[in-house]
């Protein structure tokens, strides 16, 4: 079948850059493997005009190759794309613009998506970042997808190649420019060899025309340094920062700048020496300089109705208009026992609501006409509150955190019909995760309804809350150098969960299972701490059903908690475990650092529930994954974790020691929940 006329290859590609760390050089690179890779044709790749002159696809900025309506309908980062039989012309006003309009003529080309009129895009935004949250122990606070690409072990990792990779992926995008640390930084990012690890990920980077910036901590002048102070206005400060950053752009040339984040979340700022955050943003040079406008005290006075964090990036911002330099940027729930929400109206509330414009302001001041997707923002209602749903805002509560865990169910699930479709290793990781997030779906749900059941003292109509016929709790089964103890009550079933005595100790929690004779898959929820590996066992009868360390920080590859929490929460499933009325269930836990392998509950699940109310047909999600399944008398080594909620740490707990390294048996996604 022949090609559309518009659609036939010219002869060669000509990409006139010579510069290997160019944006235009990367774009023939680019266009060569996207053509082989979709039409299994090899073109040849020239940089210089007198090497061919056949027909080419032309890829080149509006300096090198003059074009009239480029230069004149161009702006920075656009590209024109001009495709005609046997000829294709790929320019940008700049080198990333180039790049651009080849990832967009792949595109197209793919897709058999083109015509005779040219094409011109223009970005929308200069500044188009992505803010990575990555810490520099590479960890990923709020990550989900592995550890970072980018900090390992407080510094910056010698093999850089999937830093390139990602932004190969960012420029094909549009993205110009990255925030390669999180915003709660780290000040010894500042040190001599980690700014040359900065310069490093640059360098790697470079080619897809994507500048690296970096968060800095605002008191790095002091914590790193070593000054007694790191007023902003300070001379010494002003120069421990200009040293700083020149030493950067001498590494950096193209370095995008700052990130900061100060005076919020208990995060140093200028605030602390009575200085604005104009006075924070302006004494630093070079680059451009984004100021982080979620500013608000984390310390508000819950008790003072009329303190409301909300209006504080307004109060720390408002008169700072016109004070910033050209270079600087300025980018809860009062429940009680008989209500919930915030009174932000300007007649009894913070005033948060006169900021809008008189019609809206007057449309969020009334429960009436406040839509119920805003009401808790805006007002302090009952409980019993009927919304335009029909249901009570408690009643609604338990719904929607009912209905949220059951959806979250159903994503392992629909997840297993790619199997055979994805390679091996990429869809047991992503199974894992998947039901990970299903396991840390039903903790929020039991905690917060828990939480509002306890506070409101109303019942959930649908008798859900508070009834759990599957479960056996920790701290009812019979304990050894166990004791009891999670704070808050709500981030543990049944408000209790037990942790081990102290952490040079072992101990257990052994029941008798009172279920009828069957086939069941068997569920233990446990916390898993930042700081320790304890290590547990699962034995039915004295024959080992699972071995487990609690290590999710070494596969999660994201901050969750130090401390015995909702966020801290986890669990393992055995499936398909053959049980008698009358067998003896026992769990083993050895302590590890400041993890006192704490327990929280069992839960014994006949076939298809997955957990309590939730009546799931398995289906393809019973076939075997080739690994042994957990079975009577068979032995199955895996970790298989589920978690996650919010809390503060337990007061009682001992205090933690320092962590050691132990051995933990591999992942088996095939016994996860």
């Amino acid at each position: 079948m022949r090609r559309p006329p518009n659609l036939r290859l010219p002869g060669a590609i000509m990409a006139l850059s010579i510069n290997k760390t160019s944006p235009v050089y990367t774009a023939g690179q680019e266009l060569q493997a996207g053509i082989k890779s979709i039409l299994n044709q090899t073109l040849p790749l020239y940089h210089e005009p007198d090497k061919w002159s056949g027909s080419t696809i032309l890829v080149a900025t509006t300096g090198e190759f003059s074009d009239v309506k480029a230069a004149a309908t161009l702006a920075d980062d656009g590209y024109l794309l001009r495709v005609r039989p046997g000829n294709v012309v790929i320019l940008g006003q700049t080198e990333r613009g180039a790049l651009y309009g080849a990832f967009d003529y792949l595109s197209r080309l793919a897709q058999g998506r083109f015509s005779n009129t040219d094409l011109v895009a223009n970005p929308d935004a200069p500044i188009r970042w992505v803010n990575q949250w990555d810490n520099m122990d590479g960890s990923i606070e709020r990550g989900y997808a592995g550890a970072s690409i980018f900090f390992r072990n407080n510094t910056i990792p010698n093999n850089l190649s999937r830093v390139s990779q990602y932004a190969r992926l960012l420029a094909s995008i549009g993205i110009n420019g990255i925030i390669v640390n999180n915003v709660n930084a780290n000040a010894s990012l500042l040190t001599d060899a980690n700014i040359d690890g900065l310069g490093r990920i640059a360098d790697a980077m470079r080619p897809y025309g994507v500048q690296v910036g970096m968060s800095l901590n605002f008191a790095s002048p002091q914590t790193l340094g070593g000054l007694s102070t790191f007023d902003p206005l300070d001379q010494s400060v002003i120069s421990w920062w200009t040293d700083k950053t020149n030493r950067l752009y001498k590494r950096i040339p193209d370095m995008a700048g700052y990130l900061v984040k100060a005076n919020s979340e208990g995060q140093a700022g200028p605030l602390t020496y009575n200085r604005t955050l104009a006075d924070g943003a302006n004494f630093r040079t070079g680059g451009i300089v984004m100021f982080r406008a979620f500013v608000y005290d984390n310390h508000i006075n819950p008790a003072d109705l009329k303190a409301d964090r909300a209006n504080q990036a307004v109060e720390f911002f408002k008169g700072l208009d016109g004070q910033f330099l050209d270079n600087g940027w300025g980018q809860w729930t009062r429940a009680d026992h008989d209500g919930i929400g915030m009174d932000r109206t300007v007649s009894t509330g913070t005033g948060f609501s006169g900021q809008y414009p008189a019609e809206v302001a007057e449309k969020f001041e009334s429960i009436e006409t406040t839509p119920d997707s805003l009401l808790l923002w805006f007002h302090h209602v009952n409980y019993t509150h009927v919304l335009k749903s029909g249901k009570s805002v408690i009643q609604h509560f338990y719904d929607a955190h009912y209905a949220g865990a059951e959806t979250a169910q159903t994503f392992p699930i629909a997840w297993e019909s790619l199997r055979k479709k994805i390679d091996t290793e990429r869809f047991n990781d992503v199974l894992f995760r998947l039901r990970y997030q299903a396991g840390h779906s039903i903790v929020w749900r039991d905690s917060i309804c828990q939480f509002y059941y306890n506070f409101s003292g109303i019942p959930d109509g649908n008798g859900r809350v508070g009834k759990l016929e599957y479960r056996i709790e920790a701290e009812t089964m019979e304990l050894k150098n166990y004791l009891t103890g999670v704070n808050p009550v709500e981030t543990a079933s049944n408000l209790t969960a037990v942790v081990l005595v102290s952490n040079h100790t072992s101990g257990e929690a052994t029941t008798e299972l009172n279920f009828d004779s069957g086939k069941y898959d068997v569920t233990i929820n446990y916390f898993d701490l930042i700081g320790g590996r304890a290590r547990y066992k699962a034995l039915l009868n004295g024959k080992l059903l699972l071995e487990w360390a609690g290590d999710l920080e070494d596969k999660l590859g994201h901050t969750f908690s130090t401390k015995l929490d909702g966020h801290s929460a986890s669990r393992v499933t055995i499936r398909d475990v053959q049980i008698q009325k009358g067998d003896v269930l026992k769990i083993t836990g050895v302590a590890d650092g400041n993890e006192l392998a704490p327990l929280d509950y069992v839960a014994v699940l006949p076939h298809g529930v997955v957990d309590e109310r939730y009546h799931v047909e398995r289906g393809v999600e019973r076939e075997k994954f080739g690994e042994q399944r957990a079975r009577q008398g068979t032995i199955t080594k895996s970790l298989c974790p589920v978690a996650t909620n919010t809390a503060p740490s337990n007061p009682s707990a001992p205090t933690p020691q320092s962590p050691k390294l132990t051995t933990s048996p591999s992942v088996t996604a095939s016994e996860c929940s």
